[in-house]
């Protein structure tokens, strides 16, 4: 018996033929693969048996040559059916058989996508084993998929002229269950002042019905005001999970939005959680205006960050391999660095961001975004001022690397980047920058987004380690 696999967009001709004897093909029965685009369309499936021993058993066929020909498949229909996060299910043989015939060409065409086809020849019974294995069930969307194979039994190559019984009809399915999955709420609205120095959280519950892997689910935010505020983090078990999100920094007075999406598989298999976040002034100061307000005076950081104007620092991370890019909203959640907030023990000091890079394959920087709007934060009485900030740095990492920082504003417009002299390890090093170094870089002044951005070389970052204090823009 000789087994051939065959693809959806191959064409060959199967011919077979009526010969007694011959066990299951042995050395008699050699396997021949031919184009033949004239008998059936670029979607069609065929295939073929040479007739090398036809002529040594042809008069023992004499008499069942003269009998009636008639072709017939012992089934006709192949459906399968299995949970989406299981394995393939077993494949179905169908028997096609046309007695008493010389020889016959077999065209099979129509098969759907979801399944892959294999057949079998025997000589002694006349017949071709049709077997039909189903994909891989993570290989489709969920839900019920069907189609029509149709099997064509002919005299001649080109099927002009078919046996009796020729074509039939194959009816294919194959149904994916997806798990239910389920989330406990799918709005969430806080309502804060723009004073407040803590904000609340919520958190959902999802459940499957299946054990699915880690990869297969995903949260993601597609919709969000700017400046970016929403702050979550998600725990998924495979059956179950949480998303705990909240404001992550104080805002500004008005009304901010943001839509995430909780996904499994597939975005048939997809929740939306609307978050909403209210904020009222909390003091007859609180100003919407996107200049800077008087009680940061340009501070950016110093003991925390400064909240009227400012995002706490944020993570981006990009992976050296792929390219993905990330912003992570949570500093402690970061998969190459680590941001806090910690006491430096000195009275000149007091509280500073520890900025530490594990050897993850990643590169990334830390960055204060600001809270103005779209076009940014207009800093143009800043342009005959400086930049200024204190660093320590604890240790440059595995390729010794330095550090640089720079500037943006609204994308694509940045400043260059500017390495750092610290000539000295563990021990603070004031730096100053004159803006009108940054603008002759090219950044535009009157649209600030992110006002101080800073990290190791870049493919050197590996434990690295610093901390930095007293950020500030000064006139």
């Amino acid at each position: 018996m000789k087994s051939c696999a065959l693809f959806p967009f191959f064409i060959a001709i199967l011919i077979l033929n009526a010969c007694g004897g011959g066990g299951s093909g042995g050395s008699n029965t050699s396997t021949v693969y031919t184009s033949s685009s004239s008998v059936m369309t670029s979607s069609s499936i065929s295939s073929s048996t040479a007739s090398s021993s036809l002529k040594g058993s042809a008069s023992s066929n004499t008499s069942a040559s003269s009998s009636t020909v008639e072709f017939f498949l012992d089934n006709t229909d192949v459906n399968f059916k299995t949970a989406i996060t299981d394995t393939r299910p077993e494949s179905i043989d169908i028997l096609a058989t046309l007695p008493n015939s010389k020889t016959a060409h077999f065209l099979i065409n129509g098969i759907p996508p979801f399944i892959e086809l294999s057949y079998q020849t025997t000589h002694d019974n006349d017949h071709v084993t049709l077997t039909f294995m189903p994909v891989e069930p993570k290989f489709l969307m969920p839900g019920k998929h069907s189609g029509k194979i149709y099997v064509r039994a002919c005299k001649d190559e080109r099927c002009v002229e078919e046996y009796s019984g020729s074509p039939k009809v194959i009816v294919a399915s194959y149904e994916v269950i997806a798990p239910t999955f389920t989330i406990s709420k799918r709005q969430v609205t806080f309502n804060i002042t723009d004073t407040q120095t803590t904000f609340p959280r919520e958190t959902i519950t999802l459940t499957s019905s299946q054990q699915t892997l880690p990869g297969q689910f995903s949260l993601f935010t597609f919709y969000e005001n700017f400046p970016a505020w929403l702050n979550y983090n998600y725990v998924w078990n495979g059956t179950d999970g949480t998303v705990e999100l909240g404001v992550g920094h104080a805002l500004l007075p008005g009304t901010y939005t943001a839509q995430l999406g909780a996904s499994l598989f597939e975005s048939q298999l997809s929740h939306r959680i609307d978050v909403t976040v209210n904020v009222a002034s909390g003091s007859a100061s609180s100003s919407s205006s996107s200049s800077f307000s008087s009680d940061c005076a340009g501070v950016i950081f110093d003991d925390s960050t400064c909240t009227k104007q400012w995002q706490r620092p944020l993570l981006f991370e990009q992976h050296k391999i792929d390219l993905v890019n990330m912003q992570v909203r949570d500093p402690d959640s970061g998969n190459l660095i680590t941001v806090s907030t910690v006491d430096s023990g000195e009275v000149s000091h007091g509280q500073v961001l520890d900025i530490s890079y594990n050897d993850a394959p990643f590169n990334g920087h830390v960055f204060f975004n600001t809270l103005a709007g779209y076009d940014g934060l207009d800093m143009t009485d800043y342009l005959h001022g400086k930049l200024i900030f204190d660093v320590k740095i604890i240790s440059k990492g595995n390729a010794n690397a330095n550090l640089s920082i720079k500037v943006e504003c609204r994308s694509p417009c940045e400043s260059n980047l500017h390495e750092l002299n610290v000539p000295t390890i563990n021990s603070w090093t004031t730096i100053e920058i004159p803006i009108k170094d940054l603008v002759a870089d090219g950044l535009d002044i009157e649209r600030i987004s992110n006002g101080f951005i800073i990290l190791p070389e870049w493919q050197s970052q590996a434990n690295s380690h610093f901390q930095v204090d007293n950020i500030r823009w000064m006139k």
